[in-house]
This record gives C-alpha cells, sequence and structure tokens, in this order.
C-alpha cells in the first residue's frame, strides 16, 4: 500500500513481476498527465528507457520502479527505497 494525498494505490505481491532501484539518467522525460516541481512529480509519464509510467515522486535519488504483470510501471520513491526493493524481492522469491 501506497498512501498518498488523494488516497491509496494498492498492489499485490502476486503482480509484482520485478522491482529495482531506479536511477534517473539523462533521457528525454515527457510529461502525459501530471505535475512536476517543487512537490515531486505525480502522473503518468514517458522516457526512452522504460516507456510508459505512473509516478508517485517526491525524490528521484530515493526511487523505485516497480513492474506489473509485464505491463504497468510505477515509480515510487520514499525514505530507505534500498531497504523496500530488498524486502519486496525477499518476497517475490518465497
Amino acid at each position: 500500500i501506497m498512501e498518498r494525498i488523494l488516497g491509496q494505490v494498492y498492489i499485490s505481491y502476486s503482480d509484482i513481476t520485478d522491482i529495482s532501484l531506479y536511477h534517473r539518467e539523462n533521457v528525454a522525460e515527457i510529461r502525459i498527465f501530471g505535475i512536476g516541481g517543487l512537490g515531486g512529480y505525480i502522473g503518468k509519464f514517458y522516457n526512452s528507457k522504460i516507456g510508459f509510467y505512473t509516478a508517485y515522486v517526491g525524490d528521484y535519488s530515493q526511487a523505485f520502479l516497480i513492474k506489473i504483470n509485464n505491463r504497468e510501471k510505477y515509480v515510487m520513491s520514499c525514505r530507505h527505497a534500498e531497504k523496500i526493493v530488498e524486502e519486496v524481492k525477499s518476497r517475490l522469491k518465497q
């Protein structure tokens, strides 16, 4: 569960096909719908590295990428993102 200002995002472990730290590189980024700036990046985006994705990012230095059923992609951020990625990966192996 990821809580945000306007509700929650639910992602089932069984739907996750991959999770990894996300390092924003020098790639062109297009905002399809959403906001970006001082408060973070929220909405639908596209870049040439990962394609279309939904972002809930406050700090790209603490971002991670979740792939859902090889279709949907989410980029999210939180403190200690590396620990989140490790924990989810360990649960996916079970």
